[in-house]
């Protein structure tokens, strides 16, 4: 059973440096997150505290660690892709050593997985509309970014953008690449003296 212990009424406040959810440096190392843990209540054993996380929906196990206190399992926020940035919330249940208690744990930072959805999702319909706008008003791809990033379209980064440029340039003006065949039908097509001085042709 749950004890009436909540996040209201308890001052257990922990600190503590999670590396295994943390996220790569530009080096490729990586950097611990440091977290504010704060305890939400304790239950009488083990399947009562997983029960309870469960009816979250919304936590995956992470990895464990041994204490002086006893066993932590951590749990991870699985509505974050497992190799992508992490979601700030995270829990963990201490296994206390002197006996069958179980503390839940929560991190003081809340969710935060709803902006890197947003930032990793496709271009909408109404962010392709507005880049064919400055696209046919001939914008610089880097103004084009810095202009829908002000007036709050997301995309995910300056790449996102410039693939989607190349797609309508295609679209636009047609492909960049010919076949030998259209070659060779281009020349038979050009191989005349032509009447105007500004017009191609193949001697």
């Amino acid at each position: 059973m749950m004890s009436q212990n909540t996040l209201n009424n308890v001052n257990a406040y922990t600190f503590d440096d999670e590396a295994a959810s943390s996220v790569p440096t530009q080096k490729g190392r990586q950097k611990k997150r440091r977290h504010n843990w704060n305890m939400v209540t304790t239950f009488n054993d083990k399947k009562a505290a997983v029960d309870s996380l469960k009816s979250e929906e919304c936590w995956s196990f992470h990895f464990k660690n041994t204490t002086t206190e006893g066993v932590k399992h951590y749990y991870r926020c699985n509505q974050a892709k497992k190799r992508g940035v992490q979601c700030n919330a995270g829990l963990h249940l201490l296994s206390n050593s002197d006996s069958e208690v179980v503390t839940m744990y929560k991190t003081e930072e809340g969710h935060s997985h709803e902006h890197y959805n947003k930032t990793t999702q496709k271009l909408s319909d109404e962010t392709k509309q507005e880049i064919k706008k400055l696209f046919d008003l001939k914008v610089k791809p880097k103004r084009m970014f810095q202009l829908l990033t002000e007036k709050g379209f997301v995309l995910k980064n300056y790449t996102q953008l410039s693939n989607y440029l190349v797609q309508l340039r295609k679209q636009t003006y047609g492909s960049s690449k010919i076949s030998l065949g259209e070659l060779e039908q281009w020349c038979s097509d050009h191989n005349k003296l032509p009447d105007s001085d500004d017009a191609a042709f193949v001697v």
